[in-house]
């Protein structure tokens, strides 16, 4: 597959807004996104807006500039929280998921952009431009044939859109499952208080690197991006048409891989010895394999493969034989170059969460899934999720 220029430049103009003297550059890209340009292109080197952009978003999403960027939004979404007008007596409020909206959001585009603080000391970040990521962006556009500021904006709309819109979505629906299970409740605050790091008397903080290695906290992460994404991964043949079986795809014309069939497929998904784990319900252990069960992990006993065990009766997280079937970050090179990120944002907002509060979940009213932005990522609930919510009385 070529390219993705062409089908995101749909997005930017039908969502974003970005103006069509613009939107002619990223149509007209054939470079590729690799650093050597395709060798048939014309297209100058500060014209390779896919490329600049994507590796762009790889070096601070994924790179060198991916711990700056996390370090502060982990501050941020730890000073929100504890900042919360939140005591140990439970409050109600009306809308979890709004809740995450306003709450968590904000802490990650702050990240990621500005506030009112002075450049961090990583040098990464700065009070009017953002942080490196976004000021690399600002100093690349100017250069391109028809970037104007309308076009610099609709282009980092559309970042922020994709970086926080399925984070934070995917961190609701974690959430939303551990408080609704006691007992997974109760294994994953004992699982999170391993990888606390006291980094000041009144300010607890957690070790990413051992919550990304938790088998449970990565089975239901992975869950949940299996369970609550459903999104189109677009391609387009760029250097002709290209024929898959009997099918051909005529070159420059949009393709749009559903991740959803793949993710609900019984001939491959593990649904319980007995099917009680169907595919259209939530199970924080679907991605766990223990030593000795054939019938545990992500795939069915066809497909079961064995791992090598280094603690003895510990279950292992596993993704093994899983390629082209769990994606929900798409694959190959263009897979989410904002993934690891991702991850670590989900994880961190866990940890603080269940540390933090404790939260009652008023399931009387049906929970009802909004279809209209099906394709675009994280599902939404449709309606509101009454809750109650109490700052927890931890031990010093």
């Amino acid at each position: 597959m070529s390219t993705a220029t062409a089908a995101h430049s749909s997005y930017l103009k039908q969502i974003f807004g970005m103006p069509e003297r613009a939107l002619k550059l990223y149509i007209a890209d054939n470079s590729g996104c690799f650093e050597e340009p395709n060798l048939s292109t014309a297209v100058k080197p500060q014209n390779r807006v896919d490329h600049i952009m994507h590796k762009a978003i790889r070096r601070f999403l994924s790179g060198p500039g991916l711990d700056p960027l996390f370090n502060r939004f982990t501050d941020n979404v730890i000073g929100r929280l504890q900042g919360l007008e939140i005591g140990n007596e439970w409050i109600e409020l009306e809308d979890l998921w709004g809740f995450f909206k306003s709450k968590i959001t904000s802490a990650a585009i702050e990240a990621k952009n500005f506030d009112e603080s002075q450049i961090g000391t990583d040098g990464d970040w700065d009070p009017n431009f953002g942080s490196e990521f976004i000021r690399s962006r600002q100093r690349s556009f100017p250069c391109m044939d028809g970037i104007d500021s309308d076009a610099m904006a609709a282009s980092d709309l559309g970042v922020m859109w994709a970086t926080n819109a399925n984070s934070v979505t995917s961190t609701f629906w974690c959430t939303f499952e551990y408080f609704s299970d006691p007992s997974l409740l109760l294994r994953v605050r004992e699982e999170v208080g391993k990888c606390l790091i006291r980094t000041e008397p009144s300010r607890d903080c957690f070790d990413i690197r051992a919550l990304g290695k938790n088998a449970l906290l990565k089975s239901v992460y992975a869950e949940i991006l299996r369970f609550r994404i459903a999104t189109f991964i677009m391609r387009s043949p760029g250097r002709g048409d290209m024929k898959i079986n009997e099918c051909i795809l005529p070159r420059d014309e949009i393709v749009l891989i559903a991740t959803t069939p793949s993710h609900i497929d019984t001939k491959i998904w593990n649904i319980g010895k007995a099917g009680e784990h169907p595919l259209d319900q939530f199970w924080a252990e679907r991605f766990l394999v223990y030593p000795g069960d054939p019938t545990s992990g992500p795939k069915t006993n066809k497909y079961h493969q064995v791992l090598d065990f280094s603690e003895r009766g510990k279950p292992r997280f596993s993704l093994n034989g899983l390629g082209g079937i769990w994606i929900p970050y798409g694959g190959g090179f263009r897979a989410c170059p904002g993934r690891r990120f991702a991850k670590r944002e989900i994880l961190m907002t866990l940890a603080v969460m269940v540390t933090m509060f404790d939260v009652e979940i008023d399931k009387t009213k049906p929970l009802r899934i909004d279809r209209r932005a099906n394709g675009l990522g994280a599902q939404r609930p449709k309606t509101s999720i009454p809750f109650r919510i109490r700052r927890r009385k931890l031990q010093k």
